[in-house]
């Protein structure tokens, strides 16, 4: 049975002390895979808040970013597989549902999950200790100042769990970097490129020089994207079921092909969108789209207009990580045009004035 190495927790940020017990595990497990489960967004505020930090002074990033950031950590190491969240998944929000989710859909795989010192030092407040050894190997890195196994034998939590533990070896020269001090640093100005790598310094530092942005237009935020639905939309005549629809319906001049966007899901609609002729002067009208399409969502329903303007003047960003830097930002660069998110600031800036 092959071996899949997992990590969970915030990462927020992940360290370059992570990569490298990710690495060490793969390789003295002779595992062929290795992945993370993230906390969810809540999961992310409640642990700062319980370590004594002030939410609201700290740098916090959502989950997608966090994904983006274990991906460029993680860069050049093909063992390991990292996948953008599905936010209708409710198991991505915590390490036993994830755990489970990978025990239900990798029925061929023997999951060895990485414990690390302090959690395995605090395992008597341990809730789900036994029920994450019920499916998988809880993995210890003994080094020169710990042993897992002596651990055991004075901690009843961890006896009653023994039988799952597998003890491996700090690599040489390891040193954990602490993710609540690179916070420090960074909210300090502190460059922290040696203790996360470049390309996650970037993204972090940028949370940092915008915290209070609206970086991600899901949950609670979901109402500013195009794939809102249902979320009517009247554009040129016809009425579309979203904004998404709308706007890719508008890549068309052929009036029955774009009718036939009007009652598809955003997915479907962007499906098809990227299947279309395009009109020859799409590059010169689609932002002026863009914002027809938003302005009527914006205006001719009052409930969406109501919540854009509770967003007071906090800036817009579309986060992603699917390589769009015209229309969001892309996490994965660190950099994006942002045209959607300017257009719901404008637009806001116009309820705003009519109020």
């Amino acid at each position: 049975m092959r071996k899949l190495v997992v990590f969970s927790g915030t990462h927020n940020p992940p360290t370059i002390s992570t990569r490298r017990l990710m690495i060490a595990a793969l390789d003295q497990l002779q595992a062929r895979r290795g992945t993370f489960v993230l906390s969810s967004d809540s999961n992310v505020e409640w642990g700062l808040g319980e370590s004594g930090v002030e939410v609201e002074e700290t740098i916090k990033t959502p989950r997608l970013a966090r994904y983006a950031m274990l991906k460029l950590l993680m860069e050049g190491e093909k063992r390991v597989k990292i996948s953008a969240p599905d936010f209708d998944e409710e198991w991505l929000g915590g390490t036993v549902a994830g755990l489970r989710r990978l025990r239900e859909t990798k029925t061929d795989a023997e999951l060895h999950f990485v414990a690390e010192e302090e959690k395995l030092r605090d395992a008597s407040q341990w809730r789900t200790l036994e029920e994450i050894a019920g499916f998988a190997k809880i993995v210890a890195f003994e080094s020169e100042s710990f042993d897992p196994r002596a651990l055991v034998e004075k901690t009843p939590a961890l006896k009653r769990v023994a039988e799952a533990l597998v003890v491996l070896r700090e690599p040489e020269g390891f040193e954990r970097i602490d993710p609540s001090e690179v916070r420090r640093r960074a909210e300090n100005g502190e460059s922290i490129e040696k203790f996360v790598g470049s390309g996650v310094a970037k993204l972090f530092e940028w949370f940092r020089d915008h915290q209070g942005a609206i970086a991600l237009f899901r949950g609670k935020y979901g109402f500013l994207g195009n794939f809102y639905h249902p979320a009517p939309v009247r554009f040129e005549g016809l009425e579309f079921a979203n904004s998404e629809a709308a706007f890719q319906g508008a890549k068309t001049l052929d009036p029955q092909l774009r009718a036939s966007f009007c009652d598809l899901t955003p997915s479907a609609a962007k499906k098809l969108g990227g299947q279309v002729e395009l009109r020859p002067d799409w590059e010169e009208v689609k932002d002026s789209v863009m914002e027809a399409v938003v302005r009527d969502k914006f205006t001719r329903h009052a409930e969406f207009g109501r919540l854009l303007l509770e967003t007071g003047d906090r800036e817009l960003y579309e986060g992603n990580s699917w390589d769009d830097s015209y229309w969001g930002f892309d996490y994965l660069k660190a950099e994006g045009r942002n045209q959607l998110g300017r257009t719901l600031m404008k637009i806001r800036a116009e309820l705003a004035a009519r109020e």
